[in-house]
């Protein structure tokens, strides 16, 4: 399927496979290895164990046709109006004293796509501890998203439990943010209230890199941020990420090193002519 795909490509690792029968069922569990998790997929049913649409630890093909033959009558008695599209199997990951949060994508109306980071498991609505960000997420972005969704307790090691990996984590966020920007490219820029400053981050899939994309994107955001009267532009990138370090030189960022010894701040002074854009002819490499 699509999302498939588009996990690949980001390098959002999978575990499922798409299944329409028993059979396509059993033959992606034996590939991936038991125990396996058998999940129902169908758009009516939402909260898929209200239903017992999930089914945890099966390890074999017996046990896998069972329950779906269980979830199958489930739902025909407690939701008839749904419609089964077909089943999830995933590879069991047991991680004891691992922590179960939530990383999604939703569509608002007015912004276009969201983040969600939260704490995760079947009671994920009836917790508070979650937040929602705009993509592109760069590193210090998501760093924020992290911050304001208050896991901080839960990821920290108590009581002889390690901590979580929090740069796992952050890498997680930057693979579905660059998920929810339609595989392509996007770029987002926050001005503070009195449009003095403006934080940009920019977001490149890896197939389309060193095609001019990450130039045309910049070159947009800037003309706009111009013509709003924006004073300053700011940003980050890793120190790794040479290709955007090139491209913000190029249009006429100043660079230095970061907060963090990884990082690079980049930054537009007031009055800069950017030449980022076709006045400078320069092919970039993001």
């Amino acid at each position: 399927p699509a999302v498939d795909a588009s996990c690949a490509q980001t390098g959002a690792g999978q575990l499922a496979g798409w299944c329409g029968g028993a059979d396509a069922a059993v033959a992606a569990a034996e590939a991936m290895g038991f125990p396996v998790a058998l999940k129902i997929i169908s758009p009516q049913i939402l909260h898929k164990s209200d239903v017992g649409g999930v089914a945890l630890r099966l390890k074999s093909p017996a046990e896998l046709r069972s329950a779906m033959d269980t979830m199958l009558a489930q739902v025909a008695r407690l939701r008839p109006e749904a419609v089964v599209q077909g089943f999830t199997v995933q590879a069991m990951a047991e991680r004891p004293g691992a922590r179960e949060l939530i990383i999604g994508i939703n569509t608002d109306p007015l912004f276009g796509p969201v983040l969600l980071l939260g704490d995760g498991g079947t009671a994920v609505e009836l917790r508070s501890s979650h937040a929602v960000a705009l993509p592109p997420l760069n590193a210090q972005l998501a760093q924020d998203l992290k911050e304001r969704s208050r896991l901080s307790p839960l990821l920290a090691g108590y009581r002889g439990q390690t901590a979580a990996n929090a740069a796992a984590l952050t890498d997680t966020l930057l693979k579905v943010s660059l998920l929810a920007c339609a595989i392509l490219g996007e770029v987002r820029a926050v001005c503070d209230p009195d449009n003095q400053r403006a934080e940009f981050a920019i977001q490149v899939a890896t197939d389309w890199q060193g095609r001019g994309l990450g130039r045309l994107l910049l070159g947009k955001l800037l003309a706009y941020l111009k013509a709003r009267g924006t004073v300053e532009v700011v940003g980050e990138a890793f120190l790794e990420n040479t290709r955007m370090a090139a491209l913000a030189w190029h249009a006429g960022f100043e660079l230095s090193p970061g907060q963090a010894p990884d990082m690079l701040t980049l930054r537009l002074p007031p009055h800069t002519k950017s030449v980022s854009t076709e006045e400078s002819g320069h092919r970039d490499t993001g």
